[in-house]
């Protein structure tokens, strides 16, 4: 007999997202990048703060489609601050290759080096998308 989820049943991903702290640094790392993308400060980002940093129109809907498709969680059309942090979390813990390195002896030692791990990769990819819209 097959089980059918509740609407209000999480996901095996989604649930150890939420239990996922990302440090001050971290966010404020992830927050400026958001800030910089977000060129009409409006507060969410949209595809017209995609087209201020892309000469093709083209080139920028395909950024932002993808941008969208990682962290639009609501599928509303925008990304705010919340979505974004959010996706970075999930987009981390979503890699193949992700398992920590350490030897765990306990459930708090591993929620503790894939916390690290999820930061590290976090801050990872917004210095790289820094260095990709800045050129």
């Amino acid at each position: 007999m097959e089980r059918k989820r509740s609407k209000n049943s999480v996901s095996l991903v989604e649930e150890p997202i939420a239990t996922i702290v990302l440090f001050a640094e971290t966010v404020d790392k992830i927050r400026s990048l958001y800030t910089m993308i977000d060129t009409d400060s409006d507060g969410v980002l949209t595809i017209d703060d995609f087209d201020a940093h892309f000469v093709s129109q083209a080139e920028a809907k395909e950024k932002w489609d993808s941008i969208r498709a990682h962290f639009d969680q609501d599928a509303d059309g925008h990304v705010d601050l919340n979505e974004f942090l959010g996706g970075f979390k999930k987009l981390t813990l979503s890699e193949t290759s992700f398992f920590p390195s350490v030897d765990i002896i306990s459930l708090a030692d591993l929620i503790s080096e894939v916390e690290k791990e999820v930061n590290e990769r976090c801050c990872k990819i917004v210095d790289e998308l820094y260095e990709f819209l800045s050129n």
